[in-house]
């Protein structure tokens, strides 16, 4: 077994392939650079030093990120501190410096500005919390805006931030909804409660 095996001064750096429990040999075993060595060099991190940006981020916000080590294409993503999952941010802009990027389509939450570049890897966040931005929800029109008392119609709600846990009411009762993305929520309308003496908004 230790002739397939391959010893670094720091193992941690070493890359090793497993197969079946069985690690793979290495042509050139034993020299520092085997094509089985791998480094981590703190000089070549990049870092995100400030987050310039709206208070709530929508599809038209435009954010200014400044940091060192931009040096190969970059992406820039907003990460939901919820969940995990990314909505990209469009870079425009780049120098080694500083990025600038725009057109988030992402649900209402708080996230967290990430930087991944090219060859480099993902940035060190030394912004002492700049990167933490907030993405609103905002309602901009419906079609259709009336309907029959007995309900059973679709409408759909434009918009910004929709997330597919929302709820949507009309008049206290449920919308059911039938697809739902960051900018768009369609669901059915409900009967007019049997209660109610007016047409509710």
């Amino acid at each position: 077994a230790e002739f397939f095996q391959r010893y670094y001064e720091d193992s941690s750096s070493a890359v090793i392939v497993t197969t079946n429990g069985i690690p793979s040999a290495c042509a050139d075993s034993g020299r520092a650079n085997s094509s089985c060595a791998f480094a981590y060099d703190d000089a070549l991190t990049p870092t995100i030093t400030a987050v310039a940006g709206p208070a709530e981020i929508d599809e038209t916000a435009v954010l200014n990120i400044t940091g060192q080590g931009f040096l190969d294409t970059a992406a820039v993503f907003l990460e939901a501190d919820a969940d995990g999952t990314r909505a990209e941010c469009n870079v425009t802009v780049q120098t080694e410096t500083s990025i600038e990027c725009t057109g988030v389509a992402a649900v209402h939450g708080t996230y967290t500005v990430v930087v991944v570049v090219e060859t480099y890897g993902q940035a060190r966040d030394e912004s002492a919390g700049a990167t933490a931005v907030t993405v609103g929800a905002r309602v901009d029109s419906m079609d259709p805006t009336t309907s029959g008392v007995a309900g059973g119609a679709v409408v759909v709600i434009s918009g910004y931030g929709f997330s597919s846990s929302d709820a949507v009411t009309i008049g206290g009762e449920t919308c059911s909804p039938v697809s739902v993305s960051s900018t768009s929520f369609a669901c059915v309308v409900p009967e007019l409660p049997s209660s109610a003496s007016t047409v509710y908004d």
